[in-house]
């Protein structure tokens, strides 16, 4: 996990990057809701409260922004597990 903040100007931008499993389209439509947890998720760990992701999306909107998701789409395979760069980001002026 690489985590980044940088101080620009007025703002501040945070960054983490993690090589992790891939999130499926419709899953990314849901991960920042309340206790959700995607199904690679469940299957890498059985613990886990789907609260991180809501967390740091409240914490954002408390701070008038919101926290984005992208991923570069590889397709390395452990398994028959997907995994990806993920990486969510949000700028705090």
């Amino acid at each position: 996990v690489e985590v980044s903040v940088r101080d620009v100007r007025e703002t501040v931008h945070v960054e983490v990057i993690s090589h992790s499993p891939w999130i499926p389209p419709e899953e990314r439509e849901r991960m920042f809701e309340r206790r959700f947890r995607g199904a690679s998720a469940r299957l890498v760990s059985s613990t886990g409260s789907g609260l991180g992701l809501a967390i740091a999306e409240a914490v954002a909107t408390a701070h008038s922004t919101h926290v984005l998701h992208s991923c570069d789409e590889s397709d390395y395979r452990n398994g028959s597990m997907r995994y990806c760069n993920n990486r969510f980001f949000f700028t705090v002026r």
